[in-house]
């Protein structure tokens, strides 16, 4: 006697799978009603160091910002999904993508350098713009500016 186990891909399971689908890509971006423009401002306010900047992105992607001479800053637009608190950049081909975390550090040693900034503030909607200061005292740290500027 043959067994037949029921197919994943057909009958019912289709159907159910098609919905979530369907759900889980609506509920990937607010509508545009829905969220608000966010600036990230990254001050090199060190001494020497050339600052490099990364995004983390959704779905295993990163994005190198433009290297920040000392004395220059980097300018980040981003979006934020009310809903939610996910910080959104207008990624590649104009779509927009999950920012999971940004990734400091001074270019000639990145690695062990490299700061995560903290996006708590305008996740939280506390503010429309963070100010973060990279300063070098025996080693590079960046802390967001006590007085937001919005």
């Amino acid at each position: 006697m043959r067994m037949q186990t029921p197919s994943l891909f057909g009958g019912r399971h289709a159907v159910i799978g098609l919905l979530a689908l369907m759900i889980a890509v609506q509920g990937c971006s607010a509508p545009e009603e829905e969220r608000a423009p966010v600036v990230l401002k990254i001050d090199n306010n060190t001494n020497d160091a050339v600052l490099r900047c990364q995004l983390v992105l959704a779905h295993f992607m990163t994005g190198d910002l433009a290297p920040a001479a000392p004395g220059q800053m980097i300018e980040i637009d981003l979006q934020r999904d009310a809903a939610t608190s996910t910080m959104l950049y207008l990624g590649p081909g104009g779509r927009l993508v999950a920012v999971e975390n940004v990734l400091c550090g001074a270019d000639d040693d990145w690695m062990a350098t490299r700061n995560d900034i903290n996006l708590t503030p305008l996740r939280a909607g506390v503010t429309q713009q963070l100010q973060i200061v990279c300063t070098e005292r025996g080693e590079l740290s960046c802390t967001a500016d006590a007085t937001p500027k919005d």
